[in-house]
């Protein structure tokens, strides 16, 4: 069943936007509980819940699941978050699976929030033990940018290759040329 752009499905089921409520947190436990988490778009089938799949996928995930930490991020979290992003860049779902009871959201926020209070405070973003490793390369470039939903994001350039020097093989039937370290060899066209 899809929607339209009113938010009503093709059944004739208005969908609701907005603040959940304790009784639609309740129906989407109960219904976990039951059926566990996955085709999340089915819940309102066997719910009535008023709400599309990503909206009850969403809340479960970073609302209603058991395993939630829902306090401040410890120092020992903090600096988790640290090195893994210096390790792997905004890859926040993978950062989650190493900060159990967090969600990837909460993970993005905080960076998020890092970012913009050290960039204010004119701080660098890691401390001096840590150094990012996102890119296998070089690079030479680093810039801040800022959305317009004030989100912030770390752009790195790789550095250019350095030159490579022309390889002259005098008297020789064939010429190679060094592109990219890809060894590209073409018949020549002077006989020796």
């Amino acid at each position: 069943m899809s929607n339209n752009s009113d938010g009503v499905r093709e059944d004739g089921m208005v969908l609701k936007k907005g603040p959940w409520t304790a009784t639609e947190d309740a129906l989407l436990a109960e219904y976990v509980k039951t059926n566990g988490e996955g085709n999340w778009n089915s819940i309102h089938k066997n719910t009535r819940l008023a709400r599309c799949g990503k909206s009850c996928r969403l809340r479960w995930a970073n609302h209603l699941r058991p395993n939630l930490k829902k306090v401040a991020f410890s120092p020992q979290e903090e600096r988790m978050i640290i090195k893994l992003h210096a390790k792997m860049g905004n890859k926040w779902v993978k950062m989650a699976t190493q900060l159990p009871g967090r969600t990837d959201n909460e993970i993005k926020n905080y960076w998020n929030t890092r970012v913009k209070r050290r960039q204010r405070q004119g701080l660098p973003l890691y401390p001096p033990d840590i150094h990012p490793t996102i890119l296998s390369t070089p690079t030479t470039f680093t810039s801040i940018t800022t959305c317009s939903r004030g989100c912030y994001s770390l752009l790195l350039f790789p550095a250019p290759p350095p030159p490579q020097p022309p390889v002259l093989l005098p008297n020789s039937h064939h010429v190679s040329l060094h592109l990219n370290d890809a060894l590209i060899t073409s018949p020549s066209s002077h006989p020796s």
